[in-house]
């Protein structure tokens, strides 16, 4: 995963010396999301934070949490259907298989 990583910080590099004057890099840190994300809005001049949306009920707590202090901007991740979206034409979720997987498609 470091090798990755370290990688994936190499490309960004890249990139970002082409033409740009910004610094484009991967950074990584620990602690406490709102706390950390804060801390790097200040340290860059951010205006906003762009991520994929997750559905855990973790995630769904700190993107809450975050969104209320920072600008957060969630965007699709790669799910064919969002959780919860293939319902029955009355709103209620399937029970049965086979309607649903239908619908589904």
């Amino acid at each position: 995963m470091h090798e990755g990583l370290r990688q994936l910080d190499a490309d960004l590099r890249n990139r970002g010396s082409r033409g740009r004057t910004d610094n484009v890099r991967l950074i990584i840190r620990r602690g406490d999301p709102p706390e950390v994300l804060a801390q790097l809005v200040e340290e860059t001049g951010a205006r906003a934070i762009f991520a994929e949306e997750d559905f855990s009920p973790y995630a769904k707590a700190r993107d809450a949490q975050v969104g209320r202090e920072l600008p957060l901007h969630l965007l699709g991740g790669v799910v064919v259907h969002p959780p919860g979206s293939v319902r029955k034409a009355d709103g209620d979720p399937y029970v049965v298989y086979t309607p649903f997987k239908r619908k589904w498609k």
